[in-house]
Formats: structure tokens, C-alpha cells, sequence
């Protein structure tokens, strides 16, 4: 399918058994627009890292290290992937 929501449309509509797709997005995707009918299981099958990319010796680097480090040990990251995301 040329993208997720024609991937879940499809699921719904007992064309496919399951949709394979990265789980922050797909969780989004149900959440906002199949969270009646679908579910994403916790399974996962390959595990993927985000990063950031700056220029070599941006002076952004240390800023923004820090206040990710900050935000993602605070009660901030949690509301936001609750907001975002939805309950897993």
C-alpha cells in the first residue's frame, strides 16, 4: 500500500490480517483515526533508535542534548506520548 492509512483501511475492510509499520506512527495513526476498530500490539519486530542530525560543531548540540535528556526523564515525555500516542 502506498501508505499506512490505505495499509489500515485495508485491515479494516478483512483484506489483509495485520499491517507491519514503524509503532510510533502507526500508534498515532490508530489513535486518531482507527481507535474503534484497530489495536497495535506491543509486538515488535526490530526495534529502531531516532536521532537528531546538526552540522559538525553546531552550536546547538549541547543545548539541545541537554534539554532532551531533561524532557525525556520528566512527567512531560509521558503526558506527550499519552497526548500523541494513546495507552501501550
Amino acid at each position: 500500500y502506498p501508505n499506512a492509512e490505505q495499509a489500515l483501511e485495508a485491515l479494516v475492510a478483512g483484506e489483509v490480517d495485520a499491517v507491519v509499520y514503524d509503532r510510533p506512527l502507526l500508534r498515532y495513526r490508530v489513535r486518531t483515526g482507527f481507535a474503534d476498530t484497530l489495536q497495535v500490539l506491543k509486538l515488535s519486530f526490530e526495534p529502531q533508535d531516532y536521532a537528531i542530525g546538526l552540522p559538525t560543531g553546531s552550536a546547538l548540540r549541547e543545548d539541545l542534548n541537554q534539554g532532551l535528556l531533561r524532557f525525556g526523564r520528566g512527567p512531560g515525555w509521558e503526558s506527550m506520548l499519552q497526548r500523541y500516542l494513546g495507552d501501550n
